[in-house]
């Protein structure tokens, strides 16, 4: 079955976080498209950078597993279609790129589990990842994008475990 690898995904309406979490270690990555660039031509730069990024996992690590965090809707509106945009591009390019085991999740799920509140605030998921995985959440270096998709990379690791496709053990990174 190969290493057993999940990537937990946290995108925003211009930047995507990314963590690899391995038996072995962990990856953590960020890619952010300018203020200034168009929404059809950073949405296009977003998914070839996401496209070559899994295409790397998958040539890297047997049938690794992404989780994706679905978009918030609240009071912005806006900023909630910009950030379905982008999360519509991350899975599409995640299954560009070969991956066939591609999953949207939402943020009061992956937080109920792993933080123990769906509705757990960026502060509480930092301090839980602090408490729980304290060199993941050093390496993290205080991106509280990079903090979540952490967060759901541990998510779907526990969810890929009660499944019998991983073992449950999380890496000695924290």
């Amino acid at each position: 079955m190969g290493l057993g690898v999940v990537v937990g995904v946290d995108p925003a309406s211009r930047k995507v976080a990314s963590v690899v979490n391995s038996p072995s270690n962990n990856f953590l990555a960020t890619h952010q498209v300018p203020q200034d660039m168009s929404r059809p031509k950073a949405c296009h730069e977003m998914w070839w950078h996401m496209t070559n990024f899994f295409g790397m996992i998958r040539d890297q690590y047997q049938d690794p597993v992404v989780y994706v965090e679905e978009p918030v809707i609240g009071r912005n509106r806006r900023g909630g279609i910009l950030q379905a945009q982008v999360h519509g591009v991350v899975l599409a390019s995640a299954v560009e790129s070969g991956i066939t085991s591609v999953y949207s999740i939402s943020n009061t799920a992956w937080k109920k589990e792993t933080v123990g509140s769906g509705n757990a605030s960026k502060d509480e998921c930092r301090e839980w990842l602090e408490r729980e995985y304290p060199r993941l959440a050093e390496s993290c270096d205080g991106d509280i994008d990079l903090i979540d998709a952490a967060c759901i990379a541990l998510y779907g690791r526990g969810v890929q475990a009660r499944a019998g496709r991983l073992a449950g053990r999380v890496p000695s990174m924290g």
